[in-house]
């Protein structure tokens, strides 16, 4: 039978030859470009608890037409030791994509994703159910990390996609870098619960390593898109909006906190600023983003089409603009018959993304960034979370981290 989204969407013809198990619920995909931590990813899957049903992984292996002659030399062997170690591991749910010299232009991790994605739903072929697992090669998982998966997706029926717990590796990088990472990672932990606090309902994060989507979800939405970074940040924005999200927060995706220079932001790029501007305090966005865009929300909730623009935090009112504000009520109004719909559709226009704009305003006209620290601290007094005021950034981390896993 002719796959529809594959026809119209998918970047490569049919790449993996061998028919897929029978059953196959769950595949697992991740893009790889000059990897030295892959066996440990692979190590870490394999020594997992293994699942009742079959699962595969896909491993696709990138890099653009202009890369330097030795980084590709390096991906190629890189691709060489993965297949040996299949070999030797008899380890046979595995398959290694070639998607070596792309163009320049679109070659990155969205692409290798989306090449990895794309075959994964050629594999799970007519089981629609099946689940489509991204992660990364510089990651380890926990060891129940397959089983809840599946478990997961199995008693979720209705479950379109989930974020996955996770936790930076400390161990992976030297002292030096530690600290970076804790306030990096604390700094995620506390925009995300700035959401929650606001109020806006797609608040999860959206963490290319540790996220999972139904094969059927995937095709309706158009696949992954081919973006060099933040290729997970605009998917799963689409993916959240259909509802029926979910956070797994029972097993633990661990990236790697290294350094890296491949993508223009995120973790690798962080690092690599934190190293080498020598700094020692990340700055964060200022706690009263969170009070005026929840003041916002509840106006929008409590009066929908009736809310009155006047009322709005002076931020907003500046941000929005009045016709402009006018120009969107009127079209949800039109798309609209229900106060319940008017919201639904308030939140798909004032999305992640729209939130995204709006902090860096506010950042820039209204309130500058602040110490992560100082920020963490004051949402932790709002969400009347005792703290005793004078905790290191790793004690706040952690904090946020039993917050989020609901601890």
């Amino acid at each position: 039978m002719t796959n529809k989204y594959l026809q119209k969407y998918a970047y490569f013809q049919q790449k993996i030859v061998s028919p897929p198990p029978d059953s196959l619920q769950m595949v697992i995909v991740i893009p790889a470009r000059r990897e030295p931590d892959l066996i440990g990813t692979l190590k870490s899957i394999k020594s997992s608890v293994q699942p009742r049903f079959p699962y595969e992984i896909i491993i696709v292996f990138n890099h653009p037409i202009s890369e330097a002659t030795k980084d590709k030399v390096e991906n190629e062997r890189s691709m060489l030791l993965c297949r040996e170690w299949i070999r030797e591991n008899e380890y046979r749910n595995i398959h290694l994509i070639e998607a070596f010299d792309l163009p320049d232009k679109q070659a990155g991790v969205g692409l290798a994703r989306k090449i990895g994605m794309d075959e994964a739903v050629r594999r799970l072929a007519e089981n629609e159910k099946g689940v489509i697992v991204a992660l990364d090669a510089d990651c380890t998982v926990e060891k129940n990390y397959l089983q809840v998966l599946e478990d997961h997706f199995i008693t979720n029926i209705n479950c379109n996609a989930a974020s996955i717990y996770f936790e930076h590796d400390l161990s992976s990088v030297n002292d030096e870098l530690v600290e970076g990472i804790v306030q990096y990672e604390l700094h995620l932990r506390y925009y995300n619960q700035l959401l929650k606090y606001a109020g806006h309902p797609f608040a999860f994060h959206t963490v290319g390593s540790s996220m999972a989507v139904r094969s059927v979800v995937y095709q309706k939405q158009g696949g992954m898109n081919k973006r060099k970074a933040g290729e997970d940040f605009y998917f799963l924005q689409k993916i959240i909006q259909l509802g029926n999200y979910s956070e797994i927060k029972t097993t633990t995706v661990f990236p790697s906190a290294r350094i890296s220079d491949r993508v223009p932001f995120g973790t690798g790029r962080a690092q690599g600023e934190w190293n080498n501007d020598k700094k020692s305090v990340l700055l964060s966005y200022h706690p009263q983003v969170g009070e005026e865009l929840k003041l916002f929300f509840h106006l929008i909730e409590a009066k929908g089409k009736e809310a009155n623009f006047k009322l709005f935090p002076l931020s907003i009112q500046d941000f929005i603009g009045e016709s402009k504000w006018v120009e969107k009520k009127d079209e949800i109004v039109k798309n609209t018959t229900t106060h319940r719909a008017f919201i639904q559709r308030f939140y798909s226009w004032f999305n992640l993304f729209m939130c995204f704009k709006f902090v860096h305003f506010y950042r820039d006209n209204y309130q500058a960034n602040i110490s992560i620290t100082s920020a963490a601290l004051v949402l932790l007094g709002k969400l009347s979370i005792p703290m005793k005021g004078s905790e290191n950034t790793l004690e706040l981390m952690e904090k946020f981290r039993e917050l989020e896993r609901g601890l």
